[in-house]
């Protein structure tokens, strides 16, 4: 994987983070293509288009909820990155911690912003108590 290559994804995940902290329809809109598809499971029907994926985003936002987010770029390829992440949503009165392993696959176009977005999420087993 070039340094370029490297940078590049690194620059949009860090405009995600932003997004993903805000909500704000403005700093996701900057991070996808026009015709930008976003898949929240491999098997789920995409957000296609930039707006319904701001819509989609904005319904299930998560800037009101503490969060920590860490990833590595596992590959960078011809604008297709991998990218394994580890989520944690903070416990609050109503909820426990939980937790995600992820692995995104961004396909980004030559200016940076995404043109395809899937993410595969497993959730961390909660210990039964005994």
């Amino acid at each position: 994987m070039s340094t370029e290559e490297r940078a590049a994804v690194e620059g949009w995940l860090r405009g995600y983070r932003r997004a993903w902290a805000s909500d704000d329809p403005d700093e996701i809109r900057a991070l996808f293509t026009d015709d930008a598809a976003y898949l929240t499971s491999p098997f789920a029907k995409p957000w296609s288009g930039r707006d319904a994926i701001v819509e989609h985003w904005i319904k299930g936002g998560d800037s009101g909820t503490k969060w920590h987010f860490e990833h590595e770029i596992v590959a960078v390829e011809d604008g297709t990155a991998a990218v394994r992440g580890l989520t944690t949503y903070e416990a609050t009165d109503q909820e426990p911690e939980k937790v995600y392993a992820n692995l995104w696959i961004i396909v980004l176009a030559p200016d940076g912003r995404a043109r395809s977005f899937e993410e595969f999420w497993m959730a961390k087993p909660t210990p039964k108590p005994s």
